[in-house]
Formats: structure tokens, C-alpha cells, sequence
């Protein structure tokens, strides 16, 4: 009788490349985020409902109008642009108080969804000791006692070293939302696009949508 053989894959060669392959393949398993500090972070989905009602918590400013007169009488309402304000003092002034006040709802709702991202899409476990955030409190800084503040502030602190660890930590969140890459893609490119703008004269309907606008829009669909 004829013996059964066994084949085996050869095993490669136990490198950096591969360790780092095989680490990003259990942390796309395990829905796990490694940061730039070399924290892992699991993280889980967040119910779409209240990320966009977290989204719409934020009122944007209505832009401000104009009255045009129409031959037969009667006027008509149009809202301003860049164009309309040019050389009218007061309404220029105007377009940038509406300017300052878009920039600072659209600033607060990419705060409150990253707060949501951090509570509601991460199961990290912090330190059962203090030993962090008694050397935080030696070196000046205010370590909230609020155990909801406490976690932000340990992420924020402790976990997430940059700008790009906070994009991939959406990302990763956004993937466990069953998000398609591409769309977390443009979102977490928009998202990146809308801080580096903040503080700029733009026109809000023409700027680039903000990356948790973006994320809502893929959410609706």
C-alpha cells in the first residue's frame, strides 16, 4: 500500500521584513493599530448612527446674504462669495466673521469626532499604575482625574505620537466600520487637507470636505 507524503511549505527565513509581515497580518485579524510610539491599540466599530449625529452636533454658519433688485420689483436673495464682497467694505467684513465662524465649527466637529473615535472605537487598557501620569504631573502638565478625560488625555499623551497616528487610527476604525479602503482613503486625505487649511481665508463651499464629513457621507450610502 502505497504511503501518504506530506509536503510542507518551505519556511522562510526568519527576517525584519518578515517578522513586521506577519505582525501587520494579526493586527488586521485582531483589529489592532500600532502607533509611532509602538502602542497597539485594538480598536472596534462605532454605530453609525451616533457617529452622524455626533457629526450634526455642530451647527455650520449659514453664509451670509445679499438682495439684488429684479426688473418688475421686488428684490431676490443670494448668498455671498468671494466674488459678490469685492469692494464693499462691510460685507467683506462679513464674509470674514462667517469665514472665522465656519473654520471653528468645522475645528469643534473634527474634535468631537475624534473624542468619539478614541471612546467609542478603542479598547485600549490603560496602566493599572499611576506612573505615568504622576511624571506627567512633574513635568507641569494636568492630568484629569474624570475618568472619560483621563482616557482622552493617556490616547492623546501616551499613544498617539503624531498627526499621521491619528489619520491611521481613524482609518483603522473607519475599516472596522466596514468602510472600503478607498473611501478611507479620501476621507483620512481630506481630513489631513482640512487641518492644514484651518486658520486660512476659504471659501467653505468650495473647500475641500473635512475628513469626518467625508467618513459620515460613506456611513449614508
Amino acid at each position: 500500500m502505497a504511503r501518504a507524503t506530506k509536503t510542507t511549505k518551505k519556511n522562510r527565513p526568519i527576517t525584519m521584513d518578515v517578522v513586521e509581515e506577519m505582525i501587520q497580518q494579526d493586527e488586521q485579524q485582531e483589529d489592532i493599530f500600532t502607533t509611532s510610539l509602538g502602542v497597539r491599540i485594538p480598536v472596534r466599530p462605532i454605530s453609525p448612527t451616533l457617529f452622524n449625529r455626533v457629526m450634526h452636533s455642530v451647527k455650520t454658519p449659514d453664509p451670509p446674504t445679499y438682495e439684488v433688485e429684479i426688473a418688475g420689483g421686488g428684490t431676490q436673495t443670494f448668498a455671498h462669495d468671494e466674488d459678490s464682497i469685492k469692494g464693499d467694505p462691510e460685507a467683506e467684513k462679513v464674509w470674514r466673521e462667517y469665514i472665522e465662524a465656519t473654520n471653528q465649527a468645522e475645528a469643534e466637529r473634527n474634535l468631537r469626532v475624534l473624542r468619539l473615535v478614541i471612546l467609542k472605537g478603542t479598547a485600549l487598557e490603560m496602566p493599572k499604575d499611576d506612573e505615568w501620569s504622576e511624571l506627567q504631573t512633574y513635568l507641569g502638565l494636568a492630568v484629569p482625574e474624570d475618568p472619560v478625560e483621563r482616557y482622552i488625555h493617556y490616547l492623546e499623551t501616551e499613544a498617539l505620537g503624531d498627526q499621521d497616528d491619528i489619520s491611521g487610527l481613524m482609518a483603522a476604525v473607519g475599516r472596522a466600520m466596514g468602510v472600503s479602503q478607498e473611501e478611507i482613503d479620501q476621507s483620512v486625505e481630506s481630513f489631513r487637507n482640512n487641518l492644514g487649511n484651518r486658520g486660512r481665508s476659504q471659501t467653505p463651499g468650495d473647500a475641500t470636505q473635512d475628513g469626518a464629513e467625508s467618513m459620515e457621507h460613506k456611513l449614508t450610502l
